[in-house]
C-alpha cells in the first residue's frame, strides 16, 4: 500500500484515476485538492518534457536513417569508382549523397545540442574527429584515387572508419566496439 501523502506526477494530472479502487486491492487511490492553475503548470511540464523526448527521437532515427543511406550510397559509388562506371557521372549519383550527408551532419549538430552539456562528451568529439577522416578517405576512394586498386583500399578503410563511428555512437564510448 501506498502510504505517502505526496502526489505524484501522473496522479497531479489524473492519469490512472479510479483504476485500482476495487475492493481487496493492492493499491489505494488518494485524492489531492490542487488548484487548476498548479495542474496546469504540471500538465504543461509534463506535455513539453514529452514533446521534447518525441523530438529527439524523431531526430535520432532521420540521423540513424540518413547515416545508412549515406553508407550504402558511398559503397555503390566507391565500387562504380573502382569498376569505371559511367553512372558514376550522373547527376543525380553526384546529387543525392550531398543532400543524404547534409541531413546526417544537420541532425548530428541538432542532436549534439539538445543533448546540452552530455553532448560535450568525448565519444561525440571522437565522432566528429573520425567523420572529418571518413570523409578525407572517401573524397580517395571515389575520386582522388589515381588507381582502381587505391580507390579500393580507401574504400575498404573508409567503410571501416564508418563502422568504428557506428562502434563509437552505440556504445557511447571512444573504444567504440572494444569498450
Amino acid at each position: 500500500m501506498r502510504s505517502s501523502n505526496t502526489a505524484s506526477l501522473p496522479g497531479l494530472l489524473g492519469i490512472g484515476a479510479g483504476l485500482a479502487q476495487g475492493a481487496g486491492s493492492k493499491y489505494q487511490t488518494r485524492t489531492h485538492a490542487i488548484s487548476l492553475e498548479t495542474q496546469f503548470t504540471y500538465t504543461s511540464r509534463f506535455v513539453f518534457a514529452q514533446k521534447e523526448t518525441m523530438n529527439y527521437l524523431a531526430i535520432k532515427h532521420l540521423h540513424v536513417t540518413a547515416a545508412t543511406l549515406s553508407i550504402i550510397f558511398f559503397t555503390i559509388r566507391a565500387y562504380w569508382s573502382v569498376t569505371g562506371s559511367a553512372l558514376l557521372q550522373r547527376r543525380v549519383v553526384k546529387i543525392v549523397p550531398h543532400i543524404v550527408d547534409t541531413v546526417l551532419l544537420v541532425c548530428g549538430i541538432t542532436l549534439s545540442i539538445m543533448l546540452g552539456p552530455a553532448g560535450n562528451q568525448p565519444w561525440v568529439l571522437t565522432k566528429i574527429v573520425l567523420l572529418l577522416v571518413y570523409i578525407g578517405v572517401g573524397t580517395v576512394a571515389i575520386k582522388r584515387g589515381k588507381t582502381p586498386k587505391t580507390r579500393g583500399m580507401a574504400a575498404l578503410i573508409a567503410i571501416a572508419i564508418f563502422a568504428y563511428i557506428v562502434g563509437v555512437a552505440l556504445n557511447r564510448s571512444p573504444a567504440s566496439w572494444f569498450a
